[in-house]
């Protein structure tokens, strides 16, 4: 195994550091606070797991761009989802939007967006094709949720499409750069892509139920937030056809009073846990997508794991107890 696979994203700091150096000094301050606010690097891990499961040998320069990369687009997409969403933390700070402004929060996460194109197409011309499409679905996705904001007409389909433009094309990005940087077989690289996109689809599920069942302390972020601001979650659209108060609550403007009750209706349906069980579904979709691997593919049981092992982490480390008993179906 190659220095690069034992530690896959220990070194991108420095890469995401340098390519933030030539902005100027308050725009490079707002971008390096969510840069290296504390999160996991996950989508770095998944570009460095897939390309090991690509390729036994790759450079590894290559591999630190993509991984840099796909992390700066996710930063990215954080700034604007905050200035969208009038939010005003994230993981326990002040976000940009909230401490330098709309004009700044709307420069940063372009900024970010740059950087990270400039390492992509610094990898390969394909890198950076895949960068491109990845936010070309991000914001197509962020589109189709404007369009349905409290629009009770969203169906199921609408709502798992936006979930998959705006959250699952960022990990299926990171498999597809790992491939890049790996190589491997056609039929491994759309292998990778039904992983990526599946396992995305699990992780913005789990979101979804934490929104109604974790607290700001624990999520690191406002919760209680979705249906109040127009964005009908699959939690809120399992709710609403034997819901008629809660209905008529989704509509702009709330008093407090009036979000606590839609909350509290949101609650005492099956919607949680059967949103839950969407997820598990999609966290074992994408193990079934690894089955062409072969036996002893370097990386593959603890990518076959990882999306399961997210989901049961994340409902066990950020759901409040007192919501623990929404997870199940009575």
């Amino acid at each position: 195994m190659t220095d690069t696979q034992q530690h896959p994203v220990g070194s991108i700091d420095g890469r995401l550091s340098s390519v933030l150096d030539g902005l100027p000094d308050g725009l490079q301050a707002a971008c390096r606070r969510i840069v290296f606010a504390g999160g996991k690097r996950s989508r770095a891990g998944l570009v460095a797991a897939t390309a090991a499961a690509a390729g036994e040998e790759f450079d590894r320069a290559d591999l630190e761009g993509c991984a840099a990369a796909i992390e700066l687009l996710h930063c990215a997409t954080l700034v604007h989802d905050d200035l969208i969403d009038a939010a005003t933390t994230r993981r326990g700070a002040p976000t940009i939007n909230a401490r330098e402004g709309t004009t700044m929060a709307v420069l940063a996460g372009d900024a970010l967006i740059g950087a990270a194109a400039r390492l992509a197409i610094q990898v390969s011309r394909e890198a950076g094709l895949i960068l491109a499409e990845a936010l070309q679905s991000l914001c197509a996705g962020q589109a189709m949720e404007e369009f349905f904001r409290f629009d009770p007409s969203l169906t199921e389909p609408d709502a798992l499409a936006v979930v998959e433009g705006k959250t699952a094309s960022l990990l299926q990005a990171a498999c597809l750069l790992g491939v890049s940087v790996g190589g491997g077989s056609e039929a491994l690289r759309e292998a990778l892509a039904r992983y990526g996109t599946a396992f995305g689809m699990a992780l913005q599920l789990v979101d979804d139920v934490l929104d109604l069942t974790s607290t700001e302390v624990l999520f690191g972020k406002p919760v209680a937030v979705d249906f109040v601001s127009g964005t009908l979650t699959l939690p809120a659209l399992a709710a609403l056809p034997d819901q008629p108060r809660l209905r008529a609550l989704f509509r702009p403007g709330l008093s407090a009073g009036d979000q606590r009750s839609a909350l509290r209706l949101l609650r005492c349906g099956p919607g949680v846990a059967w949103t839950v069980q969407r997820a598990e579904a999609y966290a074992a979709e994408a193990r079934h997508s690894l089955n062409m691997l072969p036996d002893g593919t370097l990386g593959f049981a603890e990518l076959a794991d990882r999306p399961s092992r997210y989901v049961a982490r994340q409902l066990q480390e950020l759901v409040h107890p007192t919501h623990r008993h929404l997870l199940a179906l009575p």
